[in-house]
């Protein structure tokens, strides 16, 4: 549904056109400040608002989670 909107965003926040969409983003370099981007960039595209609660490493560690975690949240 979302993969390649998301996998398209990450890339271009990480920089980096070769990350697999299973593979544990923090080694990409996914760090706090690329997580605020893309929580911004979520929230805007998909119309959801992300709760403090929600940001966990295993809502966001892979394109594949993150794309779960947002489907769970699109109207």
């Amino acid at each position: 549904m979302n993969t390649q909107i998301i996998e398209k965003k990450i890339k271009e926040i990480l920089n980096n056109n070769e990350i697999g969409i299973h593979e544990n983003l923090e080694g990409y370099g996914l760090d706090s400040l690329a997580i605020v981007e893309l929580i911004m960039y979520l929230e805007e595209e998909f119309k959801i608002e992300i709760l403090d609660e929600d940001i966990k490493k295993e809502n966001f560690n892979s394109i594949t989670k993150i794309n779960y975690f947002v489907s769970e949240r699109v109207i």
